[in-house]
């Protein structure tokens, strides 16, 4: 039994938004020093989940330090070359887009420009052609971890388990703020997957950990270990979600990790992420199997996170109902 789930896109689009030049370019330079080894490790090798669902290597991008999908793609932050690479999961191939800025740490997506930090702590977007849109400085000086959740940004400084997360606008100026309370996650980079969720790559401590933002206050709420001196005697500095969690190392290695959450066995999407351009929409196909099931109702809510500002979360009920095999007599 197959239904079908259409999903609209109606939020503000990037031209309504105040994206101008705002970066302080008189901002000294980190001295942080980014790490292609794995000193930063500490060798954990606990598992929860985490099962490698897919290895990919290229000889670029050389220090992967920021990754996010943009539909069937995803792109790369090369710090080493200073480039935008492109990695198509269907062919698997790593293609060279454009140059970037120097020193380029963290990425995010809109839903119209890409925006990428840099070690003065300043922000700055690209449209995919690689021309400059605007530009934006974080409340500290230093590599943003950066992610978007639909009307703002999130940035939070990588290597401090504890140090605060800032809502800021396309200006810099903060709306928000989320303190540590009582959970600690350094996060060397992070990706929203709702409004106030978002997956952080806490690689200090070989996980990675779904953080909820709410009240002023920040919670882990997930956690999947993974461990990365096992897989890689390289640093990880880069995250991204598509259902899946992905990782890169700085030497080439891509890593697709399952992510199970809440799924059903007898409830299959035929996606479970994706973007969806302003005023455009996509059709989800949902799958219900009911062979392995007993008889009687089966339900469950299809919860779909998003970016948008207004409904970032909509529960979709779903019904089956299993009568039970056939039944029958043989007479001889």
């Amino acid at each position: 039994l197959e239904w079908l789930l259409t999903v609209s896109e109606t939020r503000t689009t990037s031209s309504e938004r105040n994206i101008g030049f705002y970066a302080d370019e008189s901002r000294a330079v980190s001295e942080k020093q980014l790490s292609s080894g794995s000193e930063n490790n500490d060798y954990n090798t606990e598992r929860d989940e985490g099962d490698i669902l897919g290895e990919y290597w290229s000889a670029n991008p050389e220090g992967a330090t920021g990754m996010v999908w943009v539909g069937g793609d995803l792109y790369i932050v090369s710090y080493g070359s200073e480039q935008l690479y492109k990695f198509n999961r269907n062919t698997e191939q790593v293609d060279y887009l454009f140059d970037l800025h120097g020193a380029p740490y963290g990425i995010t997506w809109d839903g119209s420009y890409l925006w990428i930090g840099n070690n003065e702590g300043n922000v700055y977007g690209y449209d995919l052609n690689g021309s400059q849109v605007g530009s934006f400085s974080v409340p500290f000086g230093s590599y943003p971890a950066i992610t978007f959740n639909g009307s703002n940004f999130i940035v939070r400084y990588p290597w401090d388990d504890s140090a605060e997360f800032y809502e800021v606008d396309y200006t810099g100026n903060i709306q928000d703020t989320y303190y540590q309370t009582t959970d600690y996650a350094t996060t060397y980079e992070i990706v929203s997957v709702s409004n106030d969720n978002l997956w952080g790559l806490d690689y200090d401590n070989n996980r990675m950990v779904l953080i909820s933002l709410t009240n002023s206050e920040f919670q882990i709420e997930d956690e999947i270990y993974f461990d990365f001196y096992y897989y890689s005697y390289n640093s990880c500095y880069s995250i991204a979600y598509n259902g899946n969690l992905w990782t890169a190392d700085w030497d080439g290695f891509l890593y697709e990790i399952e992510y199970q959450g809440s799924r059903l066995d007898w409830l299959e999407l035929s996606t479970y992420s994706g973007t969806i351009a302003p005023a455009q929409s996509e059709t989800i196909e949902a799958e219900f199997i009911g062979s392995d099931l007993s008889s009687g109702r089966h339900d469950a809510v299809i919860q779909i996170n998003s970016n948008d500002v207004e409904q970032y979360e909509l529960g979709i009920d779903a019904t089956m109902r299993v009568i039970g095999p056939p039944s029958y007599t043989v007479y001889g």
